[in-house]
């Protein structure tokens, strides 16, 4: 089973522009988010999803720079950026992941694909909404968006919100909804959205000098602060 991973991100986000470009430990968070990803021994390649617009130039060039895949596509039309992010790739599922949970992680992401390897044949396996809010992953068939890019019925907002198409026809799909598993069987949320999410998860990160930490341990700190 061969398995790609695309992680999605862009510069313009609303609440905190410019964060897949702010440090931790100082790495870029994409970087932060890709390099953590890398260290997986089930995903085949790592490929950032960013968009055609000259604000995301400076990001697909770190990124690039750094080694990693980058495919350019539509901002709004997110669906298609992910179909062409992985055509001629040879894929048989891809995991989505995205490029504002700092704390994916390539054992994470192994724990999943793991237990995805058990389930063949199936459309989509979600950890939502069971696993810690930010370690998130949707692995899917390779084949699926493709085949939903081309539905007539398809929205602007299931463009945009790419699984939500899958969701709302669930019948037509065998979806797996997984469970943590013992690693990440803690309540935390590890998502920067806002500047104030910036600040503790760099806090929470203060002192550390790897940026390979496990994600367990970052919500050990946190719980145990006083």
């Amino acid at each position: 089973m061969k398995i790609g991973v695309v992680v999605a991100a862009r510069t313009g986000s609303t609440r905190l522009p410019g964060k897949v470009l702010m440090p931790l430990l100082g790495e870029p968070l994409i970087l932060f988010i890709l390099k953590r990803l890398a260290v997986s021994q089930l995903a085949s390649e790592i490929i950032l999803a960013t968009t055609d617009l000259p604000q995301d130039d400076e990001l697909a060039d770190v990124v690039s720079q750094a080694g990693f895949a980058v495919y350019r596509g539509s901002e709004q039309d997110v669906l298609g950026r992910y179909v062409e992010a992985v055509r001629g790739c040879g894929f048989d599922y891809v995991a989505r992941a995205t490029g504002d949970c700092p704390l994916i992680d390539g054992a994470t992401l192994d724990a999943v694909l793991a237990e995805c390897s058990t389930l063949q044949p199936f459309d989509l396996a979600t950890t939502k909404p069971a696993f810690p809010h930010g370690i998130d992953y949707e692995v899917y068939a390779a084949s699926l968006l493709e085949t939903i890019h081309e539905f007539p019925d398809v929205t602007e907002s299931d463009r945009e919100h790419i699984m939500n198409y899958i969701y709302r026809n669930e019948q037509r799909y065998r979806i797996h909804r997984l469970v943590p598993p013992p690693l990440l069987r803690f309540s935390a949320e590890f998502l920067i959205d806002t500047p104030a999410d910036y600040s503790r998860i760099a806090a929470l990160l203060s002192g550390e000098t790897s940026i390979y930490i496990p994600a367990q341990d970052v919500a050990a700190k946190e719980k145990y602060a006083v």
